[in-house]
Parts: C-alpha cells; sequence; structure tokens
C-alpha cells in the first residue's frame, strides 16, 4: 500500500508495458473499424493522419496519440475505456465473481417479474420466458463452474 501513494500509477505500470498496449489497441482498432464497414485509408483521412501512421496503429508498430484516441472513440461511440482495453485489468475472483453472477440473478429475476405483469401475445411471451430460462441456466452454470476453481491470485 504503501508502494501506491509513491506511485499511483505502480500497479498499472508492473501490469502493461507499452508493447502489451499495442497489442490492446491495435485489434480493437481493427474490430471497430471493420464493424463499421471503414478502410484503413477512410480513418485515416477522418483521422488527418497518413494510412501508413494509421496502419502502423493497427499493426502494433506504434501507438496512436490521446488526441486521435479521443477522436477514435467519438468515431466509434465507445468510452476510452472500452477503446483502450481498460476492463481487461479486473482480476477476477471467487468472490467478485459471484458477486457479478448475484447481480445478473437479480435482474433476470426483475426481468421475470416485469413479464409476470405484462399483457403480450402469447408467442413474444414464450419466447422471453425461453430467454429467461436459459440465462438462468448460463449464470447456474457459471456460479458452478466458480465454485469448482481455486481463487486467482493477483500478480
Amino acid at each position: 500500500m504503501e508502494e501506491l501513494k509513491d506511485n499511483p500509477f505502480a500497479p498499472y505500470e508492473k501490469q502493461i508495458t507499452v508493447a502489451d498496449r499495442k497489442k490492446i489497441i491495435a485489434p480493437m482498432l481493427v474490430e471497430l473499424r471493420e464493424a463499421h464497414h471503414l478502410s484503413q485509408r477512410a480513418v485515416a483521412e477522418l483521422l488527418e493522419v497518413s494510412p501508413q501512421t494509421y496502419n502502423g496503429w493497427e499493426k502494433c508498430r506504434n501507438e496512436p496519440p490521446i488526441e486521435h484516441l479521443v477522436r477514435l472513440s467519438f468515431l466509434y461511440g465507445i468510452s476510452l475505456d472500452t477503446l483502450c482495453g481498460r476492463n481487461l485489468f479486473v482480476i477476477p475472483t471467487k468472490d467478485n465473481m459471484n458477486s457479478e453472477l448475484d447481480k445478473m440473478r437479480q435482474q433476470i429475476n426483475e426481468l421475470q417479474k416485469k413479464l409476470d405483469m405484462e399483457d403480450c401475445p402469447p408467442e413474444q411471451r414464450q419466447q422471453m420466458q425461453a430467454l429467461l430460462d436459459s440465462l438462468r441456466i448460463v449464470v447456474r452454470t457459471a456460479q458452478d463452474v466458480n465454485a469448482q476453481r481455486s481463487e486467482v491470485v493477483a500478480p
């Protein structure tokens, strides 16, 4: 804990290198560009950079500067956290996994209550009920797997 007072970025700096950051951002750029049916040249033009520069970002040769990351996040309608893979740094433990699964179970139960109170066509009700039942199975299976796995220890 003393280490965090000296350097608040210590956990991040120990977990990820420049090369790692490039490996996280590059595939995200490719996936987002392709999902939006854009060419590298088109994105480069929108960002006002050369196609070679943009290609370097997708090929892990260089990191995009922050101003371009911001523009990319707006272009694709996602947060910088998502673009930079920040959600990858959550270290799963049995406790936080159980907590997330409990939240999912509660959301499923809330949806079930709404479905029970809704007046909708029988076919639509059957489809929605099948979906909720499938979600319950997924959550139950994940809980079983989580109960059997050993505790993940942070590096």
